[in-house]
């Protein structure tokens, strides 16, 4: 199977920051995804699975056509899975709290749910490594109601920080379900993979440090 990699812009202080990015899909590809700020950060997409087969047709004439949008209802005990792996090509260790995906719904025709589906519930789950599923109802929260007007920002978080070691991977594999009965498509727009809050040093820390840095100064102006 042909693995679609888009490389990235520059990574500083990986274990520091959130990095996010988008999902596209076209016809006759596989979904790819871009970060918007790195490019030692690279995010490999296998495919995307319908039970045991592999589709690689995105839901087709909507809106959402450039997102990952698999022509697959999961409601009704229908469900989809995408694959794939983040690769750490920096010098540094990537931690990881969990990942955000950019989520929205959209129905048979392509087009944006209406208020008729106001109370579905859409059941994300990640595994590859210690992650609880997440349910999520989509509600409207976008003032335009043509452009992702059912959308959702489920964060799966992990029972214990993720370290990718430099110049390696975690894979993981995100499968989206639905707990009504009814019909309903979801796809991705995009993600954000979630890093530790940087460490504020205490007060008494960082004047102690300030010190340190003036005397340093003062040292060096005297010689």
């Amino acid at each position: 199977m042909k693995k679609t990699i888009i490389a990235l812009l520059a990574l500083a202080g990986v274990a520091a920051a959130d990095y996010t990015g988008g999902f596209s899909w076209t016809d006759g590809s596989l979904p790819t995804f871009t970060f918007d700020d790195t490019t030692e950060l690279l995010l490999f997409v296998d495919g995307v699975k319908v039970g045991d087969s592999v589709s690689t047709t995105p839901k087709a004439n909507n809106e959402y056509a450039n997102a990952l949008t698999p022509n697959t209802n999961v409601g009704n005990g229908g469900t989809w899975s995408i694959s794939f792996a983040i690769v750490n090509n920096s010098t540094e260790v990537l931690t990881l709290n969990g990942i955000t995906f950019d989520a929205f719904a959209y129905n048979n025709s392509g087009s944006g749910q209406t208020a008729d589906f106001l109370s579905r519930k859409i059941t994300f789950a990640l595994t590859g490594t210690a992650t609880t599923s997440v349910v999520h109802s989509f509600t409207n929260i976008d003032a335009d109601p043509d452009v992702y007007n059912w959308d959702t920002n489920p964060t799966l978080t992990f029972d214990a920080p993720v370290e990718v070691a430099a110049g390696s991977q975690a894979r993981f594999d995100l499968t989206v379900a639905e707990s009504d009965s009814v019909g309903c498509f979801i796809g991705l727009s995009g993600a954000t993979l979630v890093t530790p809050t940087p460490a504020v040093p205490e007060p008494t820390t960082a004047t102690l440090s300030l010190l340190a840095l003036a005397g340093l100064a003062a040292r060096r102006r005297r010689k």
